[in-house]
């Protein structure tokens, strides 16, 4: 009896997955591709790029004292902050939440502060400390906080925080699982830690490395209209996981399954060999020594489609040395729907060489571009199936 070929493709999307199909893409808008620009155009290592409700990019850079600002078009408009140790005032400016309401919240790295303006008028409504202060919680100390925070508003007037809690690794040991927690809920004005959530032991990465960088790039987190938190960790396994409220307080709902991944998550390099640093991340641990090496499957972007789907992005380094950036797209209920590529033959770096940061209603992507000698702001425009 001979099986109809449509019987037989379904039985081998069910075995292999599904095809990782290539999807074309444009360029709609870059910002800092000109090296010849003034200098309001030009990054040095472009961590958060955040798009409000009327269009603008508000933009943070590590070596920056302030955030800019650009229009639509990607023309610059302004600069909010400064460099000092005053109020609006920054050494290291990090931008970690833009609320709904219009504020904007700036992380200053070296002060272990959070500015509040107002993103419009830019006025200072609020200055906020980080670990050691009054104002803090004591559970919250400034070595807590992970290198890219970012605040995203939950339920209740709260923010969630993704951070790995900030896990022992003085030894090479198993780290307490107990202790470390994915997510941490504050009060709007993070003067107090309400909930911490979500397991270390949840993320499988057996090896030191991987849970070092685990702590780097903590990974990426949404959460939707119907008060559903997805996570994506930095270090990708092919597992995404969901959170919803229960009964006033977060719980794991659900690990969702993404595409099919083989072999090891991390390469590790011995010190000594001294790698290209842009292709290997080099980690300075608590145990007092260099940690050098590259993830070979991150987590490169979490964002909502137009249609209510989920849509994980993901950054692997094959065998051949080259970059890809896929797609998997999750209906609302967890379930995945295809595995597609968005972009080949990118440079095997030491984080994500392509990292999406928000979608607009025609389904354009605002992204970190860190192909060239120098971070750029691209947006794309990609033309999703049906």
């Amino acid at each position: 009896m001979s099986i109809p070929r449509f019987v037989f493709l379904l039985l081998a999307m069910l075995l292999v997955g599904p095809a990782h199909a290539q999807l074309a893409v444009d360029t709609l808008l870059t910002i800092g591709d000109d090296e010849s620009a003034e200098a309001e155009y030009l990054f040095a290592d472009i961590r958060q790029v955040m798009r409000s409700q009327d269009g603008m990019l508000y933009v943070s850079d590590l070596h920056l004292d302030h955030v800019r600002v650009f229009n639509p078009d990607g023309t610059f408009d302004r600069k909010i902050g400064r460099r000092g140790e005053g109020p609006g005032e920054f050494a290291q400016a990090q931008l970690i939440s833009l609320t709904s309401d219009g504020r904007l919240f700036v992380r200053d790295r070296r002060t272990h502060r959070v500015a509040v303006f107002d993103s419009v008028t830019d006025e200072l409504l609020d200055t906020l400390p980080l670990g050691h202060f009054q104002r803090s919680p004591p559970e919250l100390t400034a070595g807590d906080w992970p290198v890219e925070m970012r605040l995203h508003e939950g339920p209740n007037d709260t923010f969630i925080m993704p951070a790995m809690g900030a896990p022992d690794v003085r030894t090479e040991g198993e780290i307490p699982g107990s202790a470390q927690k994915l997510f941490t809920v504050l009060s709007s004005d993070l003067s107090s830690v309400i909930q911490f959530f979500g397991s270390f032991d949840m993320v499988h990465m057996p090896h030191f490395f991987a849970r070092v960088q685990a702590n780097v790039h903590v990974g990426h987190a949404l959460l939707t209209s119907d008060n559903r938190l997805w996570y994506a960790p930095g270090p990708y396994n092919g597992e995404v996981f969901t959170f919803a409220m229960d009964g006033g307080s977060w719980s794991r709902t659900a690990r969702v399954d993404g595409m099919s991944v083989r072999g090891a998550i991390y390469e590790e390099v011995e010190p000594e060999e001294r790698p290209d640093t842009d292709r290997y991340l080099t980690v300075r641990s608590i145990v007092g020594r260099d940690l050098q090496g590259r993830l070979l499957r991150s987590s490169a972007g979490l964002v909502q489609a137009p249609d209510g789907s989920i849509l994980h992005f993901a950054y692997h380094i094959g065998d051949d040395d080259q970059g890809t950036v896929t797609v998997e797209r999750f209906s609302p209920e967890g379930i995945l729907v295809s595995v597609q590529t968005l972009l080949a033959n990118l440079p095997a770096l030491g984080k994500p060489a392509i990292e999406v940061r928000d979608i607009d209603e025609d389904g354009n992507l605002y992204t970190i571009d860190r192909t060239g000698d120098a971070p750029i702001i691209r947006v794309l425009s990609v033309a999703w199936p049906e």
